[in-house]
């Protein structure tokens, strides 16, 4: 399956809110996991030196970085921490202002 057609494919199912909003929340969950693990990197430490410096398991880290956890802002602070960084918050309205 080529990528154009799975491109249309998936831009054909966001019509459909159930979809939309899953997919959505799964891009964020995955976008999420990609930063810390691209952070970690930057950082030169493995995934079993957060793990220790966070108190948990490898594969827990692991499981974070490729976004197969629902997390706690109380797990993504502490995995910053641990990576020497600090968790920052943005919240844009996606609502438009009016006159």
């Amino acid at each position: 399956m080529k990528l154009r057609k799975v491109s249309h494919d998936i831009e054909k199912e966001l019509k459909n809110h159930e979809f939309a909003k899953v997919y959505n929340e799964e891009l964020i969950k995955l976008t999420l996991a990609h930063q810390l693990a691209h952070t970690r990197e930057k950082a030169h430490l493995s995934q079993t030196m957060v793990a220790k410096r966070m108190g948990v398991s490898p594969q827990l880290v692991s499981r974070i970085e490729t976004g197969n956890l629902n997390l706690t802002i109380g797990t993504i602070f502490r995995y910053a921490k641990s990576v020497g960084s600090e968790l920052v918050f943005s919240l844009r309205s996606k609502l438009r202002k009016t006159a």
